[in-house]
């Protein structure tokens, strides 16, 4: 199920078209909302809380989904319950660094961008992080990993993905 929330289209408009020229918006719209039901996405604007969305009293960790680990049990679960139970209190925000599988880097050469890293977990330990607290994410477009179907679509030039990459001598 897919749908888009009143106004939004109308406020990615006004975003697409200072990026991409007003003649592009309502394909890349479109574009979007065949991608969101491709996918089963729900596209929503994130809820507004009352007054400013940041202050001084946000707190915000940045962490990767493997810094806790207990036997027998997925990392972003082990995650979850060490938040809850220690810093649910003080912390408002999770910025979760890349949870893709990858080959190197940190996370941050990715394989593939609409999986988490199995090592890690599930999407529905992503989610559940997000039931939790507001969720913030890396969007690692600059960095692939050779080993992604991205990357080797591209070296063996399919489109449209021939286009995704800049060759430098």
């Amino acid at each position: 199920m897919t749908r888009l929330p009143d106004g939004l289209p109308r406020k990615l408009g006004d975003r697409l078209a200072r990026l991409y020229g007003h003649d592009k918006v309502q394909r890349l719209i479109h574009r979007m909302h065949v991608l969101a039901k491709r996918y089963e996405l729900i596209l929503c604007e994130a809820p507004r809380r009352a007054g400013p969305r940041w202050d001084q009293r946000d707190s915000v960790l940045i962490t990767y989904g493997d810094v806790v680990h207990t036997s027998g049990e997925r990392p972003l679960v082990t995650l979850r319950r060490f938040l809850r139970e220690r810093l649910r209190s003080s912390i408002r925000s999770l910025h979760l660094l890349p949870v893709f599988p990858c080959s190197s880097a940190d996370g941050f050469a990715v394989i593939d961008y609409r999986k988490v890293n199995p090592e890690l977990g599930q999407w529905e330990d992503v989610r559940a992080l997000g039931e939790q607290f507001d969720l913030m994410f890396d969007l690692v477009l600059n960095h692939c990993s050779s080993e992604s179907e991205w990357f080797h679509c591209f070296s063996t030039g399919i489109a449209p993905y021939r286009d995704y990459f800049i060759e430098v001598d």
